[in-house]
């Protein structure tokens, strides 16, 4: 009885990963499609340029910029946000 219980308990975890790791595989497909699927137009953009001042003004402005990470926003406004975030759910 016990090795019933066992196996079935088993095939259900078997069964819950397979179904989820299906569902999860087809997310990260699409994603993947439509990711390439953007960064498509840029890339040909960039090649096709024939100006080099444009080109390179092109290049630069695919840098990420790093400034709208908290830790370089003004203390003012992190202050704001506070009082806000506090205020709306207080």
């Amino acid at each position: 009885c016990r090795f019933l219980l066992g196996a079935g308990i088993l095939l259900l975890i078997t069964l819950s990963f397979w179904v989820y790791a299906r569902q999860t595989e087809s997310l990260a497909y699409d994603q993947t499609a439509n990711t390439g699927r953007l960064l498509i137009a840029p890339i040909v953009g960039r090649y096709h340029v024939a100006n080099k001042e444009a080109r390179k003004a092109m290049e630069l402005f695919q840098i990420p910029d790093k400034s709208g990470e908290p830790g370089e926003w003004p203390q003012w406004l992190l202050a704001v946000i506070n009082d806000t975030v506090t205020k709306i759910f207080s």
